[in-house]
């Protein structure tokens, strides 16, 4: 009985920190919103569209600047969650190829994204996927305060 007792609580407490772990969804914004909260920061975004290799129809830019005119940070809207997965893995081993010191990493792939976050040679950089939309950063690292604002304030 005490061994099935344990067993029971094991399968629990494995379910529970499985719940908790943060393993759920994300919710993408849209550009309307990536334009608002940038926007309520003091940012200036303005909007491109590029036709990238391998995808199916021309892609949405979306840019972020500051007031000195600094790009700090690039929200995509592609054709499709698997274009977007495509693209962040690309950028993902493009920066970990780039690195040449000490540096400072982390990854997160769950549910619907994906986030990386690397932090080497005076530059803070960030991939933030959720579904088929994208946010990519590349900054000096004095920027890394403020970026991280912005993509908190989106949920990035």
């Amino acid at each position: 009985m005490k061994k099935i007792c344990c067993v029971i609580l094991s399968v629990l407490l494995v379910c529970s920190l499985f719940c908790l772990s943060g393993c759920k969804e994300k919710v993408s914004v849209d550009a309307a919103a990536f334009t608002s909260a940038m926007e309520e920061l003091g940012y200036t975004v303005k909007s491109e569209s590029y036709q990238f290799q391998g995808a199916t129809k021309e892609i949405k830019v979306y840019l972020a600047y500051d007031n000195d005119g600094n790009d700090l940070i690039e929200f995509y809207v592609l054709d499709s969650a698997e274009t977007a997965v495509a693209l962040f893995n690309d950028n993902k081993a493009f920066f970990e190829s780039s690195v040449s010191g000490a540096s400072s990493k982390s990854s997160v792939s769950a549910a619907n994204y994906n986030t990386f976050r690397l932090t080497a040679d005076g530059e803070f950089k960030v991939l933030s996927r959720i579904d088929n939309t994208m946010v990519f950063v590349s900054v000096p690292t004095e920027y890394k305060d403020a970026v991280n604002t912005a993509l908190d304030k989106i949920g990035y």
